[in-house]
């Protein structure tokens, strides 16, 4: 073949090549093009009812930044990675759901809520606290309440449970791995330079069990934090603290009482107000917001997530000082 006709294919080739480039990169902008009008679409449609509830229902683990997933370690991890959502977004739904006018309560549903550091929990505790100082009705409902979910529920003016439900507070600890042994084994040398008693950090490298001076500054701020716990729940729900205590001490002796039923027990203790089931708990809720579809038992409410798009925020603008 001579080297005319070579280079007449491949300029053909090459036209080809790039008129089907151009065709690919146009079908994608096309495509993302009406992508962007959907979701657009999509945010634009969102409206918040009029007299309605804001429902709080975070779903896994409540934490200050959400984790940048790492698509190496999802492939070496079995099973769907734990979700998490940001305190902050939480925090912004009910500052805003505070001063909007069709925002009539808040519908706390924590049942999918993993778990909050106390920290945490704290923070929303006194955003709902806000909120109730504005006239604004709490209300929350579990189909079983956790140590950190209660916390947080106690805030509400109406708490319920289902009848089948239960609260256990087991406290607040902690756990070291000691392996002193081992490294005797494999004849590695700690060599350790420290100044005073409470020097718990390098104790992992240098024994096999808590020193008694990392066991009492361990114990002190754990029970801090237990108090705190019970300081907070006796305010709200006007139940003595030696009550609470009585309760995380002694559940088996109270189950004794109640033959076994833990839902009556966390009643009879005053944690909760009533038992209902979902259906009546959503009455009781209707009551007040009344039902956006009364045949599927849909209350009149948004979720946070939904409320922050409807309002095109997911966080606070900052304001910069000068230094910042």
């Amino acid at each position: 073949m001579s080297n005319s006709n070579v280079s007449i294919l491949g300029r053909i080739g090459g036209g080809i090549t790039k008129l089907r480039n151009f065709f690919l990169n146009t079908l994608f902008i096309v495509i993302l093009v009406f992508i962007t009008m959907a979701l657009l679409a999509t945010c634009e449609g969102i409206t918040v009812p009029d007299n309605a509830a804001l429902v709080v229902n975070p779903r896994g683990v409540i934490v200050d930044a959400a984790t940048v997933p790492d698509p190496f370690e999802e492939l070496l991890t079995a099973g769907p990675r734990l979700a998490e959502v940001e305190l902050r977004s939480l925090l912004r739904a009910v500052e805003l759901a505070t001063t909007d006018d069709q925002i009539k309560m808040i519908v706390l549903d924590l049942d999918e809520m993993a778990w909050a550091a106390p920290a945490h929990a704290q923070r929303i505790g006194e955003a709902l606290l806000g909120f109730q100082a504005a006239g604004k009705k709490v209300v929350s409902y579990g189909q079983y309440y956790s140590q950190a979910q209660y916390y947080i529920a106690s805030f509400a003016d109406a708490l319920y449970l289902h009848p089948m439900g239960q609260i256990v507070f087991e406290g607040f600890g902690g756990f070291n791995f000691y392996f002193k042994d081992l490294l005797d084994k494999f004849n590695v040398n700690v060599h350790v330079f420290r100044v005073g008693d409470y020097k718990a950090a390098v104790e992992p490298f240098t024994r096999n069990d808590m020193s008694e001076e990392s066991r009492l500054a361990s114990e002190q701020l754990y029970q801090e934090i237990w108090q705190h716990f019970l300081r907070d729940i006796s305010r709200n729900r006007l139940i003595e603290k030696p009550a609470l205590q009585t309760y995380a001490d002694n559940l088996a002796g109270i189950l004794k009482v109640t033959q076994g039923d833990m839902a009556r027990a966390a009643l009879e203790s005053q944690l909760v107000d009533e038992l209902l089931t979902a259906d009546q708990a959503n009455v009781r809720i209707a009551d007040d917001v009344g039902f956006r579809n009364r045949q599927l038992g849909e209350i009149n409410g948004i979720d946070f997530q939904t409320y922050l798009s409807a309002n095109a925020l997911y966080e606070p603008a900052v304001a910069l000082g000068k230094d910042k």
